[in-house]
């Protein structure tokens, strides 16, 4: 069975490139969305929430919902060529019903389950704090383990001990590696949403992006879509940080706001890039209008070479 494979720099390419192209008609469509997520985070922050996941993952259920919205809607602007609103002429005829019907599944399917992905995505967090030992943890039970050692006065006593700590370290290392593959399998999930918004088959979607190298080229891509926009957004809030230090607590707590709604923008931004880029490279297996995604220009040269 052949894994799911493709450009990585191109797709990437394109989620920059029409990101950029759209800009206009994705502001429009983010504004309300981005102030929702801010609004949230800032509850986050204000309700002393940062440590706990579960309780977090509900503060910030209404921008997930936004969020989904946003990238529904710009999916079926990628794949069905249809945007925001979408014009209804006074004496609609039944094709025209059907098709609104149909587009309202789509984005209804595609936000339930970005936002059920979204909720997981915090559920998991939970269960990683409290399943997996903190860095505080590890530490004292090592101090545990040398006075232990110390205190035996038999020397044979503390190898015995040495000994079956490493293989208690490396019985739990064998679950770790299968935990991190067993990830790495699943990343496919994270990007099930496209497909719902076209009702493409689940069973279908699997069947294409069949093969555990599919989750690799998968995982380079969304890193190579996600850190450019993601570094520009650290070094902004770094200067900002840099900038409002040190000049009164109004100040500072201005750039902190300011810092929160350049990284909220971000990741709305960086969820539009890589949902792009993704779609482009499914665009040999989804449900699509022939005349979309066809418009990056590095395609149209080869297509000319060729």
């Amino acid at each position: 069975m052949t894994s799911f494979q493709f450009n990585i720099m191109d797709a990437a390419g394109y989620g920059y490139y029409r990101v950029w192209q759209e800009r206009a008609y994705l502001l429009k469509l983010a504004f309300v969305p981005i102030l929702i997520k801010f609004a949230c985070t800032i509850a986050v922050f204000s309700l002393d929430l940062d440590k706990n996941v579960l309780r977090q993952g509900l503060i910030m259920l209404p921008s997930i919902f936004a969020e989904g919205w946003v990238l529904a809607q710009f999916l079926r602007t990628l794949l069905k060529n249809e945007r925001w609103p979408m014009p209804i002429p006074e004496v609609p005829n039944m094709s025209l019903v059907g098709g609104l019907l149909n587009r309202a599944k789509g984005i209804i399917a595609a936000v339930l389950v970005y936002v059920l992905l979204g909720m997981l995505a915090y559920f998991s967090r939970y269960l990683a704090f409290e399943l997996f030992p903190s860095d505080e943890e590890i530490e004292s039970a090592r101090k545990s383990l040398e006075d232990s050692q110390l205190a035996n006065s038999s020397g044979q006593l503390a190898e015995d001990t040495d000994g079956l700590s490493q293989i208690l370290t490396f019985f739990s290392f064998v679950p770790m590696v299968l935990l991190v593959l067993g990830v790495i399998w699943t990343f496919r999930l994270m990007w099930i949403y496209i497909p719902f918004s076209v009702l493409m088959p689940v069973k279908s979607y699997l069947r294409a992006v069949s093969g555990f190298m599919s989750s690799v080229y998968m995982l380079i891509l969304f890193l190579a879509s996600m850190v450019p926009a993601t570094f520009v957004a650290i070094m902004l809030v770094r200067v900002i940080y840099n900038a409002t230090d040190g000049m009164g607590e109004s100040i500072v707590m201005l750039g902190n706001f300011v810092s929160i709604f350049i990284s909220v923008s971000t990741e709305i931004t960086v969820g539009l890039i890589t949902t792009t880029a993704f779609a482009w490279v499914m665009r040999g297996f989804l449900p699509k209008n022939k005349e979309c995604l066809n418009d990056f220009p590095s395609e149209q040269d080869r297509y000319k070479d060729q």
